[in-house]
């Protein structure tokens, strides 16, 4: 008696994975910059090492070129074209934003503890706590807009958003170019761990006069 009134409720899954990847290397000194010939080729090699097998709802990321760039380079690479990429400025840092980013990147350098320590995302929360704190609402609320059909999304985004929202972040180094954390969260967004899986290639991209 009462046993059919639950059909259909129990097919929508209780977490999902949010695979949040960092963009590639990308040129020196412009206001959008492309990716470098390197980048395109860390993005290849990040997306056959990690990503191979793995059966992706969709690809979401920033408006930036170097996201976009990135982006179409993970399609060619997974050879499944129906991952539209969906462009949204949840996955962008607004210009000011950016600049903020690059200053802390320089304060924590100069750690007075020295750089290794200056690289945790804790201490990247310490140097600017307002951009952090606006980089994770940011993040949070891409989080909560995934419609509940999407189980295995790709977000390719900048570091400071995507790390922004690590429960661990005492333990959770800065991501280099490429580098990705898996978020599980459930049907409403809310996240349920984080796991960096790769941290990403740390490598001086060419200055604009070479």
């Amino acid at each position: 008696m009462g046993g059919g009134c639950s059909s259909g409720i129990g097919t929508m899954p209780t977490s999902r994975t949010v695979y949040a990847m960092r963009h590639a290397q990308n040129e020196f000194g412009l206001d959008d910059p492309n990716l470098t010939d390197r980048g395109r080729k860390q993005v290849a090699e990040v997306i056959k090492n990690y990503f191979s097998g793995v059966n992706f709802d969709i690809i979401r990321c920033g408006s930036y070129l170097r996201h976009l760039k990135s982006v179409e380079i993970a399609r060619h690479i997974l050879q499944d074209f129906r991952l539209y990429n969906f462009r949204t400025h949840l996955l962008s840092l607004a210009n000011e934003m950016d600049e903020t980013a690059n200053q802390c990147v320089v304060q924590l350098r100069q750690h007075p503890k020295g750089p290794e320590v200056g690289f945790r995302v804790d201490t990247w929360i310490e140097a600017d706590p307002i951009l952090m704190d606006n980089c994770k609402k940011q993040f949070e609320n891409f989080l909560r807009e995934i419609p509940p059909t999407e189980r295995i999304i790709l977000a390719i985004s900048s570091s400071p958003i995507i790390e922004s929202a690590v429960l661990h972040p005492e333990k959770t180094w800065l991501l280099g170019e490429c580098g990705i954390i898996r978020y599980t969260i459930d049907a409403d967004g809310t996240i349920l761990s984080s796991e960096v899986i790769f941290e990403g290639f740390f490598e001086k991209p060419p200055q604009k006069s070479e």
